[in-house]
């Protein structure tokens, strides 16, 4: 959610639209601020990280009754937001707008004073459910709690993410790989039916692998996309994850101290991190590297929710 003061930021120069003390709008709503339209408009420049579906919400408040109507990029949005009652704090969501990646300019226009407390452009989103998902695992990684030959600190993490597993040199699912304790690791499909929902959106790598925690898994799905466009990818882990797509490494907006305590790892806790997917006409390849936690081991991805974008698991 954006609160007025970052909206602020999204003015154009040269709009006078100010800030203002809640309490100007209703004296019993303090402790919070208004981005105040000037001359009866209000302009904003909103950022559009990925083509495909948003839902638009704006938190809006007038002094008197009125109605608001919108235009985003010169095209007027169907629905006006209306004040129902003078100086209360409320919330109108636009039906879902298809929109294109890059600047988008929002104008809200009314005869009368008004202004908006709060802004959230949220992206549609589809879950990428256990089916779609091919895994192979485990491998040993170098980090782990109490376990030999491992260390339980970043140093662990990065030499397991710095370490070149036989899935990232090449995707093939008929590939059997050894691994450092003597094993063969071979690709899997799901084609058992699912337990529960938790089931469907969750990729569990105890139940798909056999991993007990701390090891290395890894996961692919294939995205046919009918255009090259962008899309949306939003990646929960537990506990520590780098992903690529056509063999590209997928970079996030994570905190670079989390980032620098995971090893380098650019997704990391069951919180979904969202990044930006360059997806060709055609069949693209998204490959997760995953480092269990020491209580489990798994992964939930979702995907901007467009029909033209399909995923499997071969």
């Amino acid at each position: 959610m954006i609160k007025a003061d970052e909206l602020a930021k999204l003015v154009p120069v040269g709009s006078k639209a100010v800030l203002k003390p809640s309490i100007e709008i209703n004296k019993e709503w303090g402790g919070a601020q208004l981005l105040m339209a000037d001359a009866g408009a209000l302009e904003l420049s909103l950022d559009i990280p990925a083509d495909g579906p948003y839902i638009l919400r704006i938190g809006h408040a007038a002094p008197s009754l009125g109605v608001t109507v919108a235009s985003l990029d010169g095209k007027s949005l169907p629905t006006p937001l209306e004040t129902a009652a003078a100086g209360a704090t409320e919330t109108f969501a636009f039906p879902a707008l298809q929109l294109k990646a890059g600047k988008a300019t929002l104008l809200l226009r009314r005869d009368g004073l008004f202004g908006v407390y709060a802004l959230q452009l949220l992206p549609r989103l589809k879950p990428l459910p256990n089916l779609v998902w091919s895994v192979a695992g485990p491998f040993p990684g170098f980090w782990g709690t109490h376990m030999a030959g491992r260390t339980d600190d970043a140093a662990g993490l990065r030499k397991s993410f710095e370490t070149v597993y036989g899935p990232e040199e090449k995707v093939d699912l008929a590939a059997v790989y050894k691994t450092a304790d003597g094993r063969e690791v071979r690709w899997k499909q799901k084609a058992d039916a699912s337990l529960c929902t938790l089931d469907d959106l969750v990729v569990s790598m105890p139940i798909r692998t056999g991993s007990t925690g701390a090891d290395i898994n890894f996961a692919v799905t294939y995205i046919t996309s009918d255009v090259d466009r962008t899309a949306q990818f939003h990646l929960g882990v537990d506990w520590w994850g780098v992903a690529w797509l056509n063999g590209e490494r997928l970079t996030t907006a994570i905190d670079p101290k989390t980032k620098e305590g995971g090893g380098g790892a650019d997704f990391t806790t069951h919180y979904p991190t969202p990044t930006v997917l360059k997806l060709k006409k055609g069949v693209n390849i998204l490959l997760v590297k995953e480092n269990g936690g020491s209580l489990g081991s798994a992964m939930a991805g979702y995907i901007t929710d467009d029909p033209g974008l399909v995923c499997a698991a071969k």
